[in-house]
């Protein structure tokens, strides 16, 4: 059995990005998907004083037509990287993790590129590291041209991905419900498992209710909890190969 996924790039990812990934034997980096604007691709939220707030880099010509490979972030990369380091070191200055929140920071906050892949593709592999994550990570532009892409439906893609991978199944999230065709999978012999992360087993660690960066959860568990956690949720790999065998 072969588990693949997929997701766009995402900035300072959160919990259930992350538990895609481990749950995953490949994970497609979507880094020829379109840039969104409002999405979570250059900005995530951490808590400050009890309540969600935005943080991100300014990227340059941003717009809903580019494909995230095309945007970079602004001239003034290297300012926004001092002041993001420290708004989100004093914003957890008295956490418990604040040295693994630094050990992160300090790893995935430099300037190497100013490419807003690079960016996420290195705090993706970062965590995976730390976190003891194998999978194998492919970007999208590997196997598939931005031509296939946009010939595709947004079903027919994400089949691509299972078909090129050779995976037996393939794990998408929640919101897929609203466009996926699953007669596609079927019709393929493709498993599709909708993942279905369930946050609210984090809220005992924050004020907010939304959604927060893995940061907030560096901070207040520390790798090696948050490991424990992503072994011991609600579903794991072996869990998704025992339903299907």
């Amino acid at each position: 059995m072969k588990i693949v996924s997929a997701h766009q790039p995402a900035f300072m990812p959160w919990m259930g990005l992350i538990h895609k990934v481990l749950i995953s034997d490949a994970f497609i980096f979507m880094d020829i998907a379109k840039f969104r604007k409002r999405a979570f691709m250059h900005r995530n939220k951490i808590e400050i004083n009890g309540q969600s707030h935005f943080i991100g880099l300014k990227v340059n010509n941003q717009s809903d037509y580019q494909l995230c490979n095309e945007i970079n972030v602004s001239k003034d990369y290297l300012l926004d990287l001092k002041s993001l380091k420290e708004k989100i070191m004093f914003s957890y200055k008295k956490s418990s993790y604040v040295d693994d929140l630094e050990d992160f920071l300090e790893n995935v906050l430099i300037n190497d590129s100013k490419s807003l892949i690079d960016i996420c593709l290195l705090q993706l592999n970062f965590l995976c590291k730390r976190l003891d994550i194998n999978t194998k990570v492919i970007k999208e532009s590997e196997i598939m041209s931005i031509e296939e892409t946009k010939k595709n439906s947004a079903s027919e893609r994400l089949l691509s991905h299972a078909k090129i991978t050779n995976a037996n199944i393939y794990i998408t999230g929640i919101n897929s419900k609203n466009y996926l065709d699953e007669n596609l999978f079927k019709n393929n012999n493709i498993n599709h498992l909708v993942q279905n992360f369930n946050y609210e087993s984090l809220l005992n660690h924050q004020k907010s209710k939304d959604p927060l960066s893995i940061l907030h959860q560096i901070a207040k568990l520390g790798y090696v909890e948050i490991k424990n956690n992503l072994n011991n949720f609600q579903i794991t790999k072996k869990d998704i190969i025992a339903k299907y065998l």
